[in-house]
């Protein structure tokens, strides 16, 4: 179980340069089916072997690169179904194409297996200018509506709904949050509680991920006008 992965590191790197999002991973001969189960951080996938009954609980390794280069997790657990591992991600980990290897006993000895997914990602950065109240609060609101097609033959699996809402919450500090697709979306952002700015900018107002897996960045920001001090004459 402790031999060396760099071998596959090939196969993870050879891939078509700009694909299109299509949602709910690459079609292949894959037998590790790996899903994207958060829209919103932490970033979170659950690796499953297809065949039944392949894993026990007990020791496993796993091999997690993002566009050909690897990736430290945060964590990857085994499930109650010695099958499924749930792998958690940083949040800035570049999207596009993961690769996710697994080796696992199953009980008479190693058995491996591998998949892909594709996701894109929406990197949404408050930025607040002027002197804003220290108690104020920021939501930044996603309404997202997905364009997928899903062949008559195709094979059902357990995604993500391709339509979604997600709401960020920042403090007087801003700062960057993310949320995540594996479906070509249509995303409009809004900003609900404003903390009271004077004026709100959205950069760009509207994200569509459908052209490729990748990172569509929003920067909300909110300008607080200074308090105009009284003239006094003596």
């Amino acid at each position: 179980m402790r031999r060396l992965l760099a071998m596959l590191l090939i196969p993870a790197a050879a891939i078509v340069a700009t694909p299109t999002l299509a949602g709910g991973g690459i079609d292949g001969d894959d037998d590790l089916e790996v899903e994207l189960v958060s829209q919103i951080e932490p970033l979170t996938f659950l690796a499953t072997f297809e065949e039944d009954e392949t894993c026990v609980e007990g020791e496993f390794t796993a091999l997690i690169e993002a566009n050909g280069s690897e990736v430290t997790p945060i964590s990857v657990t085994q499930q109650a179904d010695p099958d499924e591992f749930l792998i958690v991600l940083p949040s800035g980990t570049p999207p596009g194409d993961l690769f996710v290897e697994i080796e696992c006993d199953n009980g008479d000895g190693d058995t491996e297996a591998s998949g892909e997914v594709e996701w894109a990602a929406i990197p949404v950065t408050k930025v607040v200018s002027g002197p804003a109240p220290a108690t104020a609060t920021f939501t930044v609101h996603l309404d997202c509506v997905g364009d997928v097609e899903v062949p008559d033959d195709g094979p059902v699996l357990e995604e993500l709904p391709e339509d979604f809402t997600a709401d960020l919450q920042y403090g007087v500090a801003g700062g960057l949050k993310y949320v995540y697709t594996d479906h070509p979306n249509v995303c409009t952002v809004t900003e609900p509680v404003n903390g009271g700015a004077t004026s709100v900018t959205i950069t760009p107002q509207v994200v569509d991920t459908s052209p490729a897996p990748a990172s569509y960045p929003v920067t909300v920001t909110n300008t607080f006008a200074a308090a105009i001090q009284p003239n006094f004459t003596g």
